[in-house]
């Protein structure tokens, strides 16, 4: 397949979105981004958690020791607090940065953006431009349409549009009028709801100190809070809701529906259930599908906007490999099979690790009461380090860009990946 010509259309600028816009220009493939909103970065009181994983493919792109990295806050403590007063301590975070070479690191959603968006050509980032539908033409490629009445041509269309997107629903129709069932009604209905989250930015609180995070553990409920060094506070209320819902039927908050220091310090916040999925099917013929809008996790991992930055990882890779080989169009499907395949696999192994631990955060059933109170503090620093080494030692990378060498022996010496797969077969 040639470059000449081609052109991708990215739905959603979105972290996803704009990280792959890097990365296509680096291949040198055509691209524009499609935001609905009339700015790329506003304020929503979000932050986001930066993990090696993530880090490394953003270095790989040159992104983040010449930039991001100057506005994050490194993590290296970690306190669990439990309402009988019982408070256990952790330099863990500190120790798995070693291991891989970048920090478990805390930024801004906000920032985050405004740091993506920067080198990238505004001619090719259109705002106020709101998705309306698909139209698959004879030669396999697609006309995007959007609200204002344009037209885009794409020969790959790339859902980066969250959740909540837009693009899915319209290859779900796609694709069942070509073959009815193709996608199921099981599937289509996966998404479920058991969490809301109340997010917020508050101005520094006494007590708290730079680069910690404290985890208050409660029945039913817990709080994170993460103090950064530019004086500000970032957090989140996670709580377990009445019962299971269906994204239907998913509770919808407004801004006097939400709850110290921390509030009455408050700058921003936003409040929000947590959806939970995996999809199955992340493509059909040349659209393809990245981030939230195909895996949604709670955020107590840390690892929704670092599975996101994978995606593009191998996304990137698959074209790599079709722009590489002069076999054509069915080429780029199979390319695309492959990649929904490859990160299926992986992306299942971290969801199960998210859902796990927004469970134990809120104490979720006797059995998550006992490990959380009576076995996590009792457990050495380096069990704690390796759970978290074996989640992240096999993540998606560049495979046409320079291993960072910043990296850890986690990332680049054979002999610790050996071993840290041999423990992940042991803690599985």
């Amino acid at each position: 397949m040639s470059k000449l010509n081609f052109k991708v259309v990215v739905v959603g600028g979105s972290i996803s979105g704009l990280t792959l816009a890097h990365g296509l220009e680096k291949l040198g493939i055509d691209y524009v981004v499609l935001e609905k909103r009339d700015q790329i970065a506003p304020q929503e009181g979000t932050f986001i958690g930066l993990l090696p994983n993530g880090s490394r493919v953003l270095e790989q792109l040159g992104l983040f020791a010449n930039n991001i990295e100057k506005q994050v806050q490194p993590l290296t403590v970690t306190h669990l607090a439990w309402g009988d007063g019982f408070c256990y301590t952790t330099d863990a975070p500190a120790t798995i940065s070693e291991r891989f070479g970048f920090p478990i690191a805390f930024i801004e959603r906000q920032k985050l953006l405004d740091c993506l968006r920067l080198h990238l050509s505004g001619a090719k980032i259109h705002l106020n431009k709101t998705f309306v539908g698909l139209e698959e033409l004879n030669d396999g490629t697609f006309n995007v349409y959007t609200k204002d009445g344009d037209c885009y041509h794409a020969d790959l269309v790339v859902g980066a549009d969250g959740v909540h997107s837009k693009v899915r629903a319209e290859m779900w129709r796609l694709a069942n009028d070509s073959q009815p069932s193709l996608v199921s009604q099981e599937e289509m209905d996966s998404m479920t709801i058991e969490y809301n989250c109340t997010w917020g930015i508050s101005s520094a609180v006494p007590g708290l100190k730079v680069g910690e995070q404290t985890s208050a553990i409660g029945q039913g409920l817990c709080i994170l809070v993460f103090t950064h060094e530019y004086g500000c506070v970032y957090w989140f209320f996670t709580e377990k809701l009445d019962r299971k819902y269906s994204y239907a039927e998913a509770p919808r908050y407004t801004r006097e529906e939400t709850w110290g220091d921390l509030w009455e310090k408050r700058l921003v916040f936003t409040k929000s259930s947590l959806e939970e999925v995996v999809m199955q099917r992340w493509h059909w013929h040349q659209i393809v599908f990245v981030g939230d809008s195909m895996h949604k996790m709670a955020p107590n991992s840390g690892q929704g906007a670092n599975s996101a930055i994978e995606d593009i990882a191998g996304l990137l890779n698959a074209l790599k490999d079709s722009f590489s080989n002069p076999s054509g169009p069915v080429d780029l499907e199979a390319r695309l099979s492959q990649f929904n395949a490859m990160r299926l696999k992986r992306i299942k192994k971290v969801d199960r690790h998210a859902r796990l631990l927004v469970r134990f955060h809120t104490q979720d059933s006797l059995l998550y009461k006992i490990i959380g109170r009576h076995i996590v503090p009792r457990c050495s620093r380096d069990l704690v380090v390796d759970f978290a080494t074996t989640l992240m030692f096999d993540a998606t990378k560049l495979l046409w860009a320079a291993e960072p060498a910043r990296s850890g022996p986690v990332f680049t010496s054979a002999t610790t990946k050996a071993k840290t797969r041999s423990l992940a077969l042991q803690l599985m």
